[in-house]
């Protein structure tokens, strides 16, 4: 999208699955006649507030022709770019008030270290929907050792494993589950 006329001047070859308009007509064309008014509004206050520094960023999870999607914003060759992801659920900021007003009222009935863990692993689980999730404690040394785990039995579990950090001065790496 090019910020200076508002118009789409890329997409990527699914968009039209996700958005259910053919790709001819989405190129080219003024974003305010594919989007919904929310995504505008959202894109439209980010943009004018002072927080566009081009990182990616989340606009927040929307409706749109039926579906949810979460919709995230960056900068790639100076140009704006949207990237829809499709969802189970619409997260909404009065849901996720909720959602924090919910769980700081259990904090108050946890015991221990354990519990504590435990709720925050159940708590993210329960808003995002993955299939399992790891809390490690890191040691000075980088290790890290899974603490607590939520998994709903489709993955092996790795609650109790400890991982050794490896640094290489010419490589990085990011592990993702």
């Amino acid at each position: 999208m090019d910020d200076c006329d508002e118009h789409v001047v890329g997409a990527s070859q699914n968009t039209e699955d996700f958005l259910e308009v053919p790709l001819g007509l989405i190129l080219g064309s003024p974003i305010e006649t594919i989007l919904e008014r929310e995504i505008l509004a959202a894109l439209s206050s980010f943009l004018h507030s002072s927080n566009d520094k081009g990182l990616p960023t989340y606009l927040g999870s929307f409706q749109m022709r039926g579906r949810f999607f979460s919709v995230a914003t960056h900068r790639a060759s100076g140009e704006r770019v949207l990237e829809f992801e499709l969802t189970d659920r619409l997260v909404n900021p009065e849901m996720t008030n909720q959602v924090f007003t919910n769980f700081v009222s259990k904090l108050n009935s946890l015991r221990s270290e354990t519990e504590l863990c435990q709720a925050i692993t159940d708590e993210i689980k329960d808003l995002t929907g993955f299939n399992r999730i790891l809390l490690y404690r890191f040691d000075e040394a980088g290790h890290g050792t899974v603490l607590c785990e939520q998994n709903d039995g489709s993955l092996p579990s790795y609650l109790d494993l400890r991982f050794q950090l490896q640094i290489s001065q010419s490589k990085a790496a990011i592990y993702t589950y």
